[in-house]
């Protein structure tokens, strides 16, 4: 799936100052915050996609949909700047 939201890091798994997630992986990943206007979906993927560098700006993602613990979520294979 591919979505264009704001991208919002809350940290690093599994644990981080604002979440606590059991993520079905054995690697550590990067977790945000997907929004687009009232809308948000919890997003997750390996520390060398540009989280950190695309802190609190408008992507696109692409990814896989998931359920996680119950909840929706997008393991990111991709993010790039939103034009």
């Amino acid at each position: 799936m591919i979505v264009k939201a704001k991208l919002i890091l809350v940290g690093k798994s599994p644990r981080g100052p604002l979440y606590s997630i059991n993520l079905p992986e054995e690697e550590d990943y990067c977790i945000c915050i997907l929004k687009s206007g009232d809308a948000s979906i919890l997003c997750y993927g390996l520390e060398e996609l540009p989280f950190e560098e695309y802190n609190n700006q408008e992507v696109i993602v692409k990814g896989l949909f998931i359920i996680v613990h119950g909840s929706p979520a997008i393991k990111a294979i991709k993010i790039t700047r939103a034009e």
